[in-house]
């Protein structure tokens, strides 16, 4: 596989959907689809009550929780992707440099609309063709720093701890309001996003894991089927 100079820095990523979509509506369903592939945990709003009742500013803690900018990137509007030191080692050896910029395509398939299941989401990560080959805790370093790690943010957490609130604790507590444990404390996208998907049959709160098969050098395309290299349970 050739390396043309627009690809070495690109990372290209396939959602197969889960459920049907009408053409016409794809275009809403993929952008809030992005929204949750590449949402930030904050405190579901089952549980904002709660919290002022402990002394919570939701406003304040829902600005902690959003992913600090670092002022590097050059485009306004630009992703930040932080490598991990094992991803920088990688692409030192591959001739790519992470923290240079680059493109992430994200691409959707529709073509198994039919599953069985709708609280499984299947990706297929494409890395630069220069990598040969890449280990699944590689994947998974890959993978937290394109989409975190489903966790609060550690100054939102620091922020909680302040008001002597631990996370599970508060959860436990109020476990009514989060379906008696069926629904996690925490959620990727805010309500609007997670309304879009779930009129269109995709729950975010219910989908329960995240699956990646990966492909990297000169392996098999996206429309192959390689094994899983990377699992997740969402926090959605």
């Amino acid at each position: 596989m050739s390396v043309k100079a627009d690809e070495k820095h690109t990372i290209t990523l396939e959602v197969r959907v889960p459920i049907a979509v009408d053409e016409g509506k794809r275009a809403k369903f993929e952008d809030a689809m992005t929204n949750f592939i590449l949402g930030h945990d904050r405190i579901r709003p089952e549980l904002h009550d709660a919290l002022v009742e402990r002394g919570v500013d939701i406003k304040r803690l829902n600005e902690l929780s959003t992913p600090e900018k670092l002022g590097v990137c050059r485009s306004k509007d630009a992703m930040e992707f932080i490598p991990t030191p094992e991803l920088v080692g990688i692409g030192n050896r591959a001739g790519i440099d992470f923290r240079a910029g680059g493109k992430l395509n994200i691409e959707f398939d529709y073509s198994n609309s039919n599953a069985s299941s709708t609280d499984v989401l299947e990706m297929k990560l494409q890395l630069p063709s220069s990598i040969e080959g890449v280990a699944s805790g590689q994947v998974g370093n890959i993978m937290r720093s394109l989409f975190g790690d489903c966790h609060l943010s550690v100054r939102a957490q620091d922020y909680l701890l302040a008001h002597g609130i631990d996370i599970a604790d508060l959860a436990a507590q109020n476990i009514a309001s989060l379906g008696n444990g069926s629904v996690p404390p925490t959620a990727r996208v805010d309500k609007s996003v997670a309304d879009t998907l779930d009129q269109f049959g995709l729950n975010t709160a219910r989908l329960g894991k995240i699956q990646v098969k990966a492909m990297a050098g000169d392996a098999a395309p996206l429309n192959a089927n390689p094994p899983i290299a990377w699992s997740k349970t969402t926090c959605c």
